[in-house]
């Protein structure tokens, strides 16, 4: 550590197993299980929890079957997240695909979306189901500062309720226009509070010691499946 050596430490890196996934879009007709090839245009990243630095994440992304393999290592928490659709090349995007989200996300009783997952025995491998669903909704509005004017360049932070904190892709940034404008789209419907601060550190808002200081400050809405939500308010 530091200038010290270390001495006597043993590594061991254990082989990638494959876990059987499976994708589907929720306004697939029940029974239908034809191909779906919109979804090819569907991408994600495979993380490991905590984030480690090292290479850029996996990106995986479904055949259009919804089949899809992914490789971890034993003995490691991982998480799905960065849901990313690719317009097809020379094409335009489907749209189904417009407003897509993460609906569900899960391996046998485990709810990976809150909790991510892990593989500690090869031979018993549960496969992961993920629902994509296609009617997220959507925030515009208007920040103000404190004397009521619009908040031009102010940071707008979405953050979910406490039960839905670890969801992927569910806490959201925007920078307001020059009139104080700003819209979040994709968003997963449920509960949310919205922060903004005109002057803020990158990312201060992911530690959990600065948010304690805006316990209670944030504005609360609920995002509608499909649905655009209006809200103006002052900044934090």
């Amino acid at each position: 550590l530091g200038d010290n050596d270390l001495d006597g430490v043993t590594l061991g890196l254990s082989s990638t197993v494959h876990v059987p996934t499976h994708v589907m879009l929720d306004d697939r007709k029940p029974g239908d299980t034809g191909d779906d090839p919109d979804l090819e245009n569907i991408v994600f990243n495979l993380l490991s929890d905590p984030l480690l630095p090292g290479p850029p994440a996996d990106v995986y992304g479904p055949f259009s079957n919804g089949n899809l393999s992914l490789g971890v290592l034993l003995h490691q928490d991982y998480r799905i997240a960065n849901l990313e659709v690719r317009i097809p090349a020379g094409g335009s995007l489907p749209p189904r695909l417009r407003n897509v989200y993460f609906k569900s996300i899960r391996m046998g009783a485990t709810d990976v979306m809150n909790d991510g997952f892990r593989v500690d025995d090869a031979e018993n491998i549960l496969p992961i189901e993920i629902i994509f669903g296609t009617r997220s909704g959507s925030i515009s509005g208007t920040v103000l500062d404190d004397r009521q004017r619009p908040g031009a360049n102010a940071t707008v932070v979405l953050v979910p309720d406490a039960s839905r904190r670890r969801w992927p892709d569910s806490l959201r940034t925007v920078t307001t226009d020059i009139a104080g404008r700003f819209s979040i789209g994709r968003i997963a419907p449920g509960k949310y509070f919205l922060f903004s601060w005109e002057e803020v550190d990158d990312g201060a808002w992911t530690d959990p010691e600065f948010m304690k200081k805006y316990e209670g400050r944030g504005n609360p809405i609920v995002v509608n499946e499909g649905e655009n939500t209006v809200l103006n308010f002052t900044q934090n």
